[in-house]
């Protein structure tokens, strides 16, 4: 989606964000809890159950309820709106009533399990969140150039200073973007 104001600017749409994120779970989390430094082992204990491949499952659909919601930055987030997404779950949880669509059930699943409350019983929603919440910075990363005047830059730093992650990985990419971030071409 191109933003109407000036039609040079791209601007990232719902799909784009869910795109990126799918691919950094792909290309930074390790097939193997051993395989990267990245991670810590003890947050995924064998009891964890880490699974890359469910990650990712829960990156595809974790904004599946912004199709009737719309999408609204996190930042600026009511709790009407969370009440708003638990709604647009639930409606896109009747499809699953249908037997043509019965397979919606996994899908409406993963958004309750993305969305719970409780977010530190599962290592995979937990990295999950962190790449949500992480992915907007590569878009920032792409957007540097527009950041023409100098306050501009002051309010990313403040934004990069309220990002909250959970996990080590979570806190490593965070820091390996922050060095890429303001580095000049």
């Amino acid at each position: 989606m191109y933003n109407q104001k000036d039609k040079k600017q791209r601007t990232e749409s719902v799909s784009d964000h869910v795109w990126g994120c799918c691919m950094m779970a792909q290309m930074f989390l390790p097939d193997n809890v051993h395989d990267s430094e990245l991670i810590d082992i003890d947050e995924c204990s064998p009891e964890s159950n880490y699974n890359k491949q469910k990650v990712i499952s829960l990156l595809l659909v974790h904004d599946l309820p912004e199709s009737i919601t719309g999408d609204i930055p996190s930042p600026d987030k009511t709790r009407q709106d969370d009440i708003d997404e638990q709604n647009a779950i639930a409606k896109i949880g009747t499809l699953s009533a249908f037997p043509s669509l019965s397979p919606m059930r996994s899908v409406i699943q993963l958004l309750q399990e993305y969305s719970s409350i409780n977010r530190n019983d599962s290592i995979n929603v937990r990295l999950a969140h962190d790449i949500d919440t992480l992915e907007p910075l590569v878009q920032l990363y792409l957007y540097r150039r527009s950041l023409a005047k100098p306050n501009d830059y002051v309010v990313v730093q403040e934004w990069l200073s309220t990002l909250k992650v959970s996990t080590k990985f979570g806190a490593n990419l965070l820091k390996l973007i922050e060095t890429h971030l303001f580095v000049s071409d």
